[in-house]
């Protein structure tokens, strides 16, 4: 707050978020020996929310020419920050549709093909897996024709699908994306619009 800034100067460093403290630190250092300070950074309010913060400081000066005070001015940059941020997603999943074409455009053999895309999918993602499965009329054998690691073991095999856990079952019978944990091998659903770590044809 303002009021504590006047009882500690150094009291915005607290408000930083954990991640930027370092670099906003440096940052106004840097600034201050230049006379002009600039830099964006997180803040974290009372109530836990983030925003992002584009801060300009600037000496105030006595008519001898010394510095009596820093003057702050902060803008709210957040919704800046986001759109900036969606855009740049936009164009990595442009780029990355483009690159999937180009690799899988002289490829004839199905399987071929699969293997590209996961391979390329789970790189994209930095996903530490990635597989295709075909899954049989019964809706319960599953085969895992394909799949995408990194720093795991392949599951490329047969398996019956009750053998993934209820969640699974349900999430993937009610057409939601199955999104596994990498440390803690919880097993969550979310909404088929997020980004998909495994998948299931039938």
């Amino acid at each position: 707050s303002r009021e504590s800034l006047y009882v500690d100067p150094g009291s915005w460093v607290e408000a930083l978020h954990p991640d930027d403290r370092a670099s906003g630190v440096a940052d106004y250092q840097s600034g201050l020996a230049a006379g002009q300070i600039e830099f964006i950074h997180r803040l974290v309010r009372p109530d836990g929310t983030v925003r992002w913060v584009e801060t300009k400081n600037f000496a105030v000066c006595d008519d001898n020419g010394k510095v009596v005070r820093i003057a702050s001015v902060g803008e709210d940059i957040t919704a800046r920050t986001q759109a900036e941020k969606a855009l740049r997603a936009s164009e990595a999943l442009l780029q990355f549709r483009n690159n999937l074409v180009e690799a899988t455009r002289e490829l004839a053999n199905p399987a071929e093909i699969m293997e590209v895309m996961c391979r390329m999918l789970g790189e994209y993602l930095h996903a530490s897996r990635c597989a295709y499965a075909d899954v049989e009329q019964d809706g319960e054998q599953v085969t895992i024709l394909h799949d995408y690691t990194d720093g795991c073991a392949s599951i490329v095999g047969h398996y019956r699908l009750s053998f993934f856990g209820a969640l699974a079952v349900s999430s993937l019978r009610s057409g939601q994306t199955l999104n596994s944990s990498r440390t803690t091998g919880r097993i969550c659903s979310t909404p088929s619009a997020s980004r998909p770590s495994s998948s299931a044809r039938s």
